[in-house]
């Protein structure tokens, strides 16, 4: 019985130090992923990095802590969004999505799901931007988070235009 119960722990302990930690098991993994996915992955890191940073602005108990933004894109000095910035995104937008709404029919269903899915996590988000400055228009924080919005709009409707 003893030797059993020592074969046991031997194989145990060999098993236990011969597996590879999980960083090293992730670095050899290869993963596979088509441009939506990739698109959908990105629109899903920047909206869920955009929601926390709402909620931790909402949740925080001083908000003269919150710094305003010092510089906004590329060192230009962070300005309120005008109506006609809004305006020119708007427009952007509606003849970026004309064009995937012509061949979003052409497309497979998971690919329409994840299109679907990761635009309407970006509308969830402008909405809550939009919120967030009928509270407090001069509101820096989110005025850049809106834009970062806009812009991931933008960006995963010009990644689907051409499937």
């Amino acid at each position: 019985m003893w030797s059993r119960i020592q074969a046991g722990v031997a194989e145990h302990r060999g098993s236990w130090h011969g597996a590879l930690p999980w960083w090293t098991w992730l670095k050899t993994r290869h993963f596979n992923l088509s441009v939506p996915q990739m698109a959908a992955t990105a629109a899903a890191i920047i909206i869920a990095l955009s929601a926390a940073v709402l909620v931790s602005r909402r949740d925080a108990s001083a908000p003269q802590n919150v710094a305003p933004l010092a510089a906004g894109v590329g060192g230009i000095e962070a300005t309120p969004l005008s109506n006609s910035d809004l305006q020119q995104i708007e427009k952007q937008i509606n003849q970026l999505s004309e064009s995937v709404e012509l061949r979003k029919v052409e497309w497979d269903p998971e690919l329409r799901s994840a299109f679907e899915r990761n635009l309407l996590y970006v509308d969830q988000c402008l909405a809550e931007c939009r919120h967030q400055l009928n509270d407090n228009p001069a509101d820096d924080v989110s005025q850049e988070l809106m834009l970062n919005a806009y812009r991931e709009k933008v960006r995963l409707l010009e990644g689907f235009e051409h499937f």
